[in-house]
């Protein structure tokens, strides 16, 4: 059995018959919510230093571990998992006899390329895209018995993404999830070209914008560690454009909010800047010169000396509890008590930096996204 370990996938939208706020949308197999066993619930669980393959053997003896209600974070678990690495659940369903013949698939706790879900002692393999995967489990089941579910989590217990669906086990059918187009761009500004991505959901229109900019390695500009978190914002009612600026200079700003404010499905009087690392300051100071951004998202920010410029715009800063990159934590309130509009400070619990945070505190980070988002810069439903 490979010892991989597994984010477990959390509803944000229900099954249902068509893609969200009329927007285009894609069919994929998946279990089918009636009659399902939906596997949300009651499981026993293990803090453990290694993953081991007995831990998903139907003979070992699970009476003495925790008790909890998964999928959920850790922390709602109260599970202490310091120096534990990885936690495993386990839990008995009874199978309807009457399923024997049919195609019959689980649909939880998945992720592509770094996952583990057993049944009856047996790992099995995930298909379909991010929020959808699914596995058929047809010859692993005893019909009319009780079978074994056994998955191992890491980090943060879960993976939150929109349209997950809750963790199924039953037959195999259709469900349809928004299309989400990405489409590569050039963004011209002499004497260079930009590259960016456009995510939007198909037949979107007049979306509010969110546009990315972000430093990783060396301080180099990147865009595509954004993709996952641009695909959930789609799936959510938003544009978003991730870019990769050549010197964050204020005219490649003008240039890339010149150049959205042409994009078809967006709303470019709405618009959300958003800065990780050594790019906060020169989104900052490019929400100063325009104003059609609404607002504006800061993480891991140094200091900015121009952030009372923003006026009464709204701010978040978002950083790490540990980060040892730059001071972010103390700058955020630093700056936060210059600020005369709406601003929050959402701390997380990582040493991680700038885009960094979206493997170390995916949730936190994308909620306190998504929480900020929704009060200043709210999709149309």
């Amino acid at each position: 059995m490979m010892r991989h370990s597994v984010w477990v996938l959390i509803v944000f939208a229900a099954w249902t018959g068509a893609a969200p706020q009329g927007f285009a949308d894609d069919v994929v197999t998946g279990v089918v919510p009636e009659g399902a066993v939906d596997l949300s619930g009651t499981w026993r669980c293990k803090a453990v230093a290694q993953v081991e393959d007995s831990l998903f053997a139907p003979a070992t003896d699970d009476s003495a571990w925790q008790s909890v209600q998964a999928p959920a974070r850790w922390a709602d678990q109260k599970i202490n998992a310091e120096g534990a690495p990885a936690v495993v659940y386990r839990r008995i369903v009874k199978v309807p006899a009457e399923w024997q013949g049919r195609r019959i698939g689980i649909s939880t706790w998945f992720c592509a390329g770094d996952s583990l879900v057993s049944v009856n002692g047996q790992e099995v393999d995930p298909n379909g895209p991010p929020n959808a995967l699914t596995a058929d489990v047809s010859s692993l089941l005893h019909y009319g018995q009780d079978n074994l579910v056994a998955v191992s989590t890491t980090g943060d217990g879960i993976r939150e993404l929109a349209e997950a669906g809750p963790p199924l086990l039953g037959p195999l059918g259709q469900r349809r999830l928004t299309r989400v187009i990405r489409t590569d761009l050039s963004i011209p500004v002499e004497p260079r070209q930009l590259s960016a991505s456009l995510f939007l959901p198909e037949d979107g229109k007049q979306l509010p914008l969110v546009i990315f900019a972000a430093t990783g390695h060396a301080d180099y500009s990147i865009k595509d560690d954004w993709r996952q978190l641009n695909d959930d914002l789609a799936r959510m009612g938003y544009a978003s454009l991730a870019v990769v600026f050549s010197k964050f200079t204020s005219q490649e700003f003008q240039a890339v909010l010149q150049y959205a404010g042409a994009l078809d499905g967006v709303d470019h009087s709405r618009i959300a800047l958003v800065g990780a690392m050594k790019a906060t300051r020169p989104v900052a100071l490019a929400a100063v010169m325009d104003p059609d951004v609404r607002t504006v998202v800061l993480v891991s920010s140094a200091r900015i000396p121009e952030i009372a410029q923003l006026g009464e715009r709204p701010v978040l800063f978002i950083c790490g509890d540990k980060e040892a990159t730059v001071p972010a934590l103390s700058a955020a309130r630093d700056m936060a008590g210059v600020l005369v509009g709406p601003h929050d400070v959402a701390t997380l619990t990582s040493s991680g930096s700038g885009v960094a945070l979206l493997d170390t505190s995916w949730n936190g980070l994308r909620e306190a996204l998504l929480v900020w988002l929704g009060k200043y810069l709210r999709a149309r439903q």
